[in-house]
């Protein structure tokens, strides 16, 4: 969720660096930057361990809580990267199931997704504070593959940070990273990256930029699956009206359902000509009894290709 709904990992970093360095914490801060994609309580560990143990995790925790829940509190729909909506509208009008499985704690989870006015697209929603063992192990991809019910090769995990793509990994899922090199996340486990939208380029372009030219797709890498090769309706068009030509029986597969297909049938039965469909692309066209009569009727003037009949009829 964060870094890829919305860009609060920079808020993030750049508080909990301001908060180590005034603890006296001297280290790099990619160090720091590996606290990406754990649970509060990792969080607080991690920082604890950074520190050798000089600053107790309850003071940790507490002023954490109170640089960002009350000193600096972010406002999600703010920093929502663009066409978040846009693409989550066009997922479920293709029947997508989402879910969001973060290692926020789950009321942030929901308090952010409302105030971005997107909750209602997502079908599952999991914090990694609930789960036996959080990223990177696979508990929480696994458990929403189970309430989703969906096989693991037809889900999809979008990760940003090093955790995240380890536990889309181990759970077996095809796992795509999101590029960002700002926090220095090892992301080189992941066959699949794609370039994304960063706070510096919405500041450069004002939010005039669209989806399609906010994701880019790296290749290079080899395809798998099978793409049923769909009908040629131009070439289907020209085929149906060239069947008066022949002295039998004609088969044509591979056949589009659409009205056009429709009316030149009509056209045939009002000539005599009988068309069997054998299945939903396999028609059989014989027009041995075909007639000689004027064609006057809706389906020939609402029908642009019916002058493929015109060379037809004056062989």
């Amino acid at each position: 969720m964060d870094g890829i709904l919305y860009d609060s990992e920079y808020y993030y970093m750049q508080g909990t660096v301001a908060q180590m360095r005034a603890y006296g914490y001297e280290g790099p801060v990619e160090n720091i930057y590996q606290i990406i994609g754990t649970t509060m309580q990792k969080t607080y560990e991690m920082l604890y361990d950074m520190l050798d143990g000089k600053v107790p995790l309850d003071v940790i925790r507490e002023n954490n809580e109170r640089y960002f829940n009350v000193e600096h509190p972010i406002h999600f729909e703010e920093i929502m990267f663009p066409g978040i909506p846009q693409a989550l509208q066009q997922m479920k009008e293709l029947g997508l199931k989402l879910a969001v499985c973060s290692a926020s704690s789950y009321d942030l989870i929901v308090t952010s997704l409302k105030d971005m006015g997107i909750l209602g697209y997502f079908d599952f929603i999991e914090s990694g504070e609930n789960c036996k063992r959080s990223k990177p192990y696979p508990d929480i991809y696994l458990l929403a593959q189970e309430a989703l019910q969906v096989r693991k090769e037809e889900c999809l995990v979008y990760e940003d940070s090093k955790a995240g793509i380890q536990a889309g990994i181990s759970a077996g899922i095809r796992t795509v990273a999101r590029i960002d090199d700002r926090f220095y996340q090892d992301q080189s486990k992941s066959r699949y990256t794609c370039k994304g939208y960063t706070r510096a380029d919405r500041a450069d372009q004002k939010g005039k930029i669209n989806m399609q030219e906010v994701i880019k797709i790296e290749g290079g890498h080899t395809l798998e699956g099978e793409v049923t090769i769909s009908s040629a309706k131009n070439a289907t068009v020209a085929l149906i009206p060239a069947t008066v030509l022949a002295h039998g029986p004609v088969t044509i597969v591979g056949v589009p359902q659409i009205a056009d297909v429709e009316s030149l049938t009509k056209i045939l039965n009002l000539l005599g000509v009988q068309v069997e469909a054998r299945s939903s692309d396999h028609l059989i066209i014989d027009p041995t009894n075909i007639q000689n009569i004027d064609l006057v009727d809706d389906a020939v003037t609402k029908l642009r290709a019916s002058y493929y009949f015109h060379g037809c009829f004056v062989r």
